[in-house]
């Protein structure tokens, strides 16, 4: 049975979200109260987390998608079996990583060599976020009427994040830079 991901209240004056991320990828399994997608508003950023235990397999709001309090974003359906995750070892055949209980992930790591855990691709979130600064829907919109990747202006927000006060003092600089040089000598 498919289970919704519905945004929750945020805040009594909040009557909508921005869809900042997915922490999951559709057809995923997924743990119960796992986080998995970032919602931001001017206010708050608040994770959503998972209603039950299941794989994803349908998303709803894609990422950037403005929503309000109740929409849903996506479905987990708790009877569902996910694909072999990246952390069942490779000696494991997919049969029997697909019919195992939920517990055995947990305890397949330890069976395998220590080299294993070290060859799952963890780093790659690490780089796709350095890469792409969070951006908050406030500057997110600042950057959108400027015309200015997020990439150029610098995050001083918690965590590198963007904000509106980052975009503000990059269009200010730049059009400071620009203006002399176009501007005829006297």
């Amino acid at each position: 049975m498919a289970e919704d991901i519905k945004v929750p209240s945020v805040g009594e004056s909040i009557n909508e979200v921005y869809v900042s991320e997915w922490l999951v990828a559709l057809g995923s399994s997924v743990d119960l109260d796992q986080p998995v997608v970032t919602l931001e508003t001017d206010k708050v950023n608040v994770d959503v987390l998972a209603p039950v235990a299941g794989v994803l397999t349908e998303v709803l709001a894609a990422k950037g998608d403005t929503l309000e309090v109740g929409a849903i974003l996506g479905r987990i359906d708790a009877a569902a079996v996910a694909s072999v995750p990246a952390s069942v070892p490779a000696s494991v055949p997919a049969s029997a990583a697909e019919s195992a209980p939920a517990s055995a992930p947990a305890s397949a790591p330890a069976s395998a060599p220590e080299s294993a855990p070290a060859s799952v691709p963890a780093p790659a979130p690490a780089s796709a976020s350095a890469v792409a600064p969070r951006v908050m829907p406030a500057a997110a919109r600042m950057l959108a009427d400027a015309g200015v990747q997020a990439g150029d202006v610098a995050g001083t927000g918690p965590g590198g994040r963007l904000l509106k006060e980052d975009v503000a003092r990059h269009v200010a600089q730049s059009t400071a830079a620009s203006a002399p040089a176009t501007a005829p000598a006297a």
